[in-house]
Order: C-alpha cells, then sequence, then structure tokens
C-alpha cells in the first residue's frame, strides 16, 4: 500500500496540472465562462470510466458474499456508533475534520487577498490557474521524489504531519505579511503537501481498519466529516 497510493495519487496532481494551466490560457484569451463546458465535457468523461469501473468483474468476486457485504448494509447510526467505540477511528475524524477546516480557512484567506489584488475577472482567473498549475507541479516534485522515500524511511505519522508543520509556518507568514506573496505562498504549500504526501498518508490510515468495516467507514467520514468541515469554515 505504501507503494501504491505513491502512484495513485498522481492522477489527481496531473489533473491540478493540467487544469491550473487551461485556466491559466484560456481565461484571458476567450474569458472564464469558457472554462465552463470544459468542465462539462471532462465530467462527462469521468462518468463514462466510473460506469466502466463498475461494470469491472476482476473484483466483484471477492466481495458477492461475506462479512464486508453484510456490513455496507448497516444504517449510518450503526456506523457512528463504531466510530465512537474506536479511539483510533475518533482520532481519524477529527483529524480530517480539523484538515477540512483549515482547508476551508486557506481558501478564503486566498481568495480574497487575490481578489483585492485584480481589478478584471479573467485576470484573477488566470493568476488562480497559474497558482494551481505551479501547485500541481510542486505535487508532483514531491509525490515522486520524497512520498515514497518519507513513508518508507518514517512512516505514516511523519507523512501527516508534514503538512500540517507547513501550513503552520505559512500561517505566521500571512499573519505578519498579510499580502498577494504570502497567501499565494501558504496556497502552494496546501496545494503541493495535500495531494501529495498528506493524501497518500491519510489514505494509509484506512489499511489498519478490518475489511469487514473499512468501506462503510470510510464512506460515511468522506460524505459527514467532508461536508460537515466545509459547512464549519464556511461559519
Amino acid at each position: 500500500a505504501r507503494r501504491a497510493f505513491a502512484w495513485i495519487g498522481l492522477g489527481g496532481v496531473v489533473g491540478g496540472i493540467v487544469g491550473g494551466s487551461l485556466a491559466r490560457i484560456v481565461a484571458p484569451w476567450l474569458g472564464t465562462e469558457v472554462l465552463l463546458p470544459i468542465c462539462s465535457a471532462l465530467m462527462i468523461v469521468t462518468v463514462m470510466i466510473l460506469r466502466g469501473l463498475a461494470r469491472r468483474e476482476d473484483w466483484k468476486g471477492d466481495r458477492e458474499e461475506g462479512p464486508e457485504t453484510d456490513q455496507s448494509k448497516n444504517s449510518g447510526l450503526d456506523v457512528l456508533a463504531q466510530v465512537r467505540q474506536s479511539p483510533y477511528l475518533s482520532m481519524m475524524v477529527a483529524l480530517l475534520l480539523s484538515g477540512v477546516l483549515v482547508e476551508a480557512f486557506i481558501d478564503y484567506e486566498f481568495k480574497v487577498v487575490a481578489q483585492q489584488a485584480f481589478d478584471s475577472k479573467d485576470r484573477l482567473t488566470s493568476f488562480l490557474g497559474t497558482i494551481a498549475s505551479y501547485g500541481g507541479m510542486l505535487a508532483l516534485l514531491v509525490q515522486t521524489l520524497v512520498t515514497g522515500r518519507l513513508l518508507k524511511r518514517f512512516g505514516v505519522g511523519a507523512a501527516i504531519l508534514l503538512l500540517p508543520s507547513a501550513l503552520l509556518a505559512g500561517f505566521l507568514v500571512v499573519a505578519a505579511r498579510p499580502s498577494l506573496w504570502a497567501v499565494s505562498l501558504l496556497k502552494l504549500i496546501d496545494g503541493s503537501l495535500s495531494y501529495s504526501v498528506h493524501r497518500s498518508g491519510m489514505e494509509l490510515l484506512y489499511v489498519p481498519i478490518p475489511a469487514k468495516v473499512r468501506a462503510s467507514v470510510k464512506a460515511l467520514i468522506d460524505l459527514l466529516v467532508d461536508r460537515a468541515g466545509r459547512a464549519g469554515g464556511g461559519l
């Protein structure tokens, strides 16, 4: 799993680079609104890929009848009870919730300062795309050069500690100098580490969870924690 997750995460990293580059080029040339039909086309491709994955037979045989299938029928309240009874799962929920809250704060800080710095909507879109593209490039370097070595040598704990430590330093810089370069630095830290070493480390936290509860717990955490965290961050 340590080897696989580092490379699986490259898909999102490369997508961030391509998407940011498209926004940087298309917005000043044709206007921000042109990005919407591009997004629609990409979502159609995504749906087609997901439908193809749903029809795959190579992993269905192991899940036809077994504990995990029975567990997936449990209600959300049953899964919540399992989370409350497990210190490990409870800490995971708290960790993920705090991460989503911080991500919301970073997004708001960055966009407020960036919007004040540009008087043109298309120039602002191009700048946002540039930061996303550079963040993806940094994430690509981290994922290929750092993530695997860090996980093998220091383990998951060091991998998931790297992002909050770097973000803390970035927040201190923004607090001292709330300028465009400072929030851009904070956004680059978040973009380069969140979708590389941190995501790989967080996915590995699910590995020790018994297979019969892993799917239902992960589904609940992804749905409930992410939405609640973003709502709390907005408030």
